[in-house]
């Protein structure tokens, strides 16, 4: 019961952290559509819907996210 509610609690304390800084989660089945336990935060929700980008993000890992600041500065 403690590792539940301690993993909420820490669930919620980043969630917080995140949009405190100006980040929202991206609509389910928008970006990391294959995970059910990761969401994609952004500050523009428009990237959520980027087809290339969807086509990149597939696991949020740091290769990935390095390309996808390639992209961005491409745009």
């Amino acid at each position: 019961m403690g590792l539940l509610i301690s993993r909420s609690y820490l669930n919620n304390w980043w969630d917080n952290q995140a949009k405190q800084q100006g980040y929202q989660p991206c609509p389910s089945m928008t970006l990391l559509k294959s995970s059910l336990t990761r969401t994609a935060w952004v500050r523009d929700e428009n990237l959520c819907y980027d087809q290339e980008i969807s086509k990149i993000l597939r696991y949020g890992n740091k290769r990935e996210l390095a390309e996808i600041r390639a992209y961005l500065q491409k745009k």
